[in-house]
């Protein structure tokens, strides 16, 4: 849906760069400025929002499946529980470096005119 978005917004706003033989897009418009951040909470935000809703589900059916085994005498290891949370909080915590990354690009002014110039990498 981003590259109908890119065509609808400004389809001209194609930048080459001959250094690394490159073909990128500028997101130079006003409108790119509102576009963006909401397709980086889509895109990045949430699926965040959906692991951690689906993680806490599935860890209270975990604890209920150690309580009803508890009962019956018999004895449920936690290493399903805890690959569940540590999977979803490794999860998270990878993707929100990106997040902030692709929301924070948008309010960083154009380039320097002084002697140093800062660049924002991915």
């Amino acid at each position: 849906y981003l590259l109908i978005l890119m065509l609808v917004v400004d389809k001209d706003d194609v930048v080459f760069d001959y250094k690394v033989y490159g073909c990128g897009y500028r997101f130079k418009a006003d409108i790119w400025k509102k576009i963006l951040p909401i397709i980086s909470i889509i895109t990045l935000l949430l699926p965040n929002i959906v692991i951690f809703a689906t993680t806490i589900p599935t860890l209270r059916y975990l604890a209920a499946a150690r309580e009803s085994a508890r009962q019956v005498q018999s004895n449920v290891p936690w290493q399903g529980a805890l690959t569940v949370a540590l999977t979803a909080i490794f999860y998270c915590i990878s993707t929100l470096p990106l997040f902030v990354y692709y929301t924070c690009k948008n309010y960083v002014r154009g380039e320097p005119s002084g002697l140093f110039h800062f660049h924002f990498y991915q």
